[in-house]
């Protein structure tokens, strides 16, 4: 599978199948890949931190006890996931605070709680397989049209491609749907980048990160 032989053509760069992977080029097709690729959860206690708060918002105290770490390092976790919207600082009655004085925080995004992605599954799975349908339906036209690419020609099987070509129609199909007012307009950050996010709750017995 030779990549050789092919000629150079200025202007040109390469686009990897994750967006969250380039440093050279700002093109990002996924919406929520800017969060990867800013780091904008780029250490454990960050994770950790939005996985207690999820359920429930807590305080920097609250969060140190917990975790087992200084207050003056979580506190630094916490300014920078609130300078990056990925935390948000709310308003609690105060017959449910435990800390008067001290601010309470959550994850500034959707969360999905076990049960939501439940209620969800039945429809999800219902247009999934519609779409798989149409996948199959056009596999011979795929197969025509990669025959005429040069992908053939340097050894590959079209299914070495399935994947990209999962990924495009994907993504084409957010673009036709964005086109049509599916989607709401991206929420403009702090920094003033756009982007959308979420996070699904998920049963794992051997984690301790959402108690």
């Amino acid at each position: 599978m030779s990549q050789n032989n092919i000629t150079a053509s200025p202007g040109r760069f390469l686009q990897f199948a994750c967006d969250c992977v380039s440093r050279l080029h700002n093109a990002i097709r996924d919406p929520w890949s800017h969060v990867s690729r800013a780091g904008l959860i780029s250490s454990e206690t960050k994770e950790i931190i939005l996985n207690k708060t999820y359920r429930g918002p807590k305080t920097v105290t609250q969060l140190a006890k917990e975790i087992g770490l200084s207050q003056p390092a979580i506190h630094k976790h916490v300014k920078e996931l609130l300078a990056s919207d990925m935390l948000r600082s709310v308003s609690i009655s105060d017959e449910d605070k435990k800390y008067r004085v001290e601010q309470y925080y959550e994850p500034n995004f959707p969360v999905l709680l076990l049960e939501d992605t439940v209620a969800l599954e039945a429809v999800c799975r219902r247009i999934a397989e519609r779409i798989a349908k149409i996948y199959w339906e056009e596999r011979g036209e795929l197969g025509q049209a990669f025959a005429s690419t040069s992908l053939k020609k340097r050894g590959y099987a079209i299914e070495d491609i399935l994947d990209y070509l999962y990924s495009k129609i994907r993504r084409t199909g957010r673009q036709v749907l964005d086109e049509q007012g599916f989607f709401p307009e991206l929420p403009t950050h702090k920094d003033g980048s756009r982007w959308v996010y979420w996070a699904e709750e998920m049963e794992d017995g051997n984690s301790d990160t959402s108690s």
